[in-house]
């Protein structure tokens, strides 16, 4: 017992806290996401750094970070100075007698291809496969596969 009295901590969890947190903000964050999507997208089409778009919308390197990442509850200000810089349109807040969402936020296409690389010993692997995955990659000199996930 004395043992098991060693690995309790001293401090409260607060687990119920910070899940109620992640719920609460839930929302904000997956529309966050969308921007950060759009703005990484028009940053690589303008060939621009992140530092580029921090000095034309006048805040920090560090704030920029925190948009492209999704972790920004950005304030209209914020979205209009983006939206300026980079001549798009991120947010449109439609007329109330039509039936659109009266928030939409665009996402910009792009074409992902999820791979999945294992680490094996490739004469092991090799000897006893007996599933039926498609190689994709398995070359001589690399020790990793990738697999359609």
């Amino acid at each position: 017992m004395n043992n098991l009295n060693k690995l309790i901590s001293k401090t409260p969890s607060n687990w119920r806290n910070k899940a109620e947190k992640r719920i609460s903000e839930k929302d904000w964050k997956k529309n966050s996401r969308a921007v950060a999507i759009t703005v990484l997208s028009q940053l690589r089409e303008k060939n621009l750094t992140q530092t580029d778009l921090a000095n034309l919308i006048g805040v920090s390197r560090q704030q920029i970070s925190k948009i492209v990442k999704g972790q920004e509850n950005l304030t209209f200000e914020t979205v209009g100075k983006l939206e300026k810089a980079l001549d798009i349109t991120i947010m449109k807040i439609a007329n109330k007698s039509t039936n659109e969402n009266v928030t939409k936020i665009s996402l910009p296409t792009i074409k992902v291809e999820p791979r999945i690389f294992l680490s094996v010993n490739k004469t092991e692997f090799l000897q006893q496969r007996t599933h039926t995955k498609t190689l994709l990659e398995f070359s001589d000199t690399v020790d990793y596969m990738a697999y359609d996930a």
